[in-house]
């Protein structure tokens, strides 16, 4: 019984990380004045056109992947 609790706690742990889990390479953002200033998604599309990325949607979070990255 107990052995079949972990498993159970690990695939729902595992499950978990990979639906919130920031994807690996996704390219993180520059840090610029604009980039700094985007707070919701109609900033990041004020710019950046994503009707011709492959696996992204006009109701994706783009804040979510695509972090802010200082001193890269």
């Amino acid at each position: 019984m107990m052995r079949n609790t972990c498993g159970l706690l690990l695939l729902l742990a595992l499950c978990a990380g990979c639906v919130t889990r920031i994807g690996i390479y996704a390219p993180r953002r520059a840090d610029t004045p604009e980039h700094r200033r985007a707070t919701a998604n109609a900033d990041c599309r004020a710019c950046h056109d994503v009707s011709t990325r492959k696996n992204h949607s006009a109701t994706d979070d783009c804040l979510r992947c695509h972090v802010l990255c200082r001193g890269c």
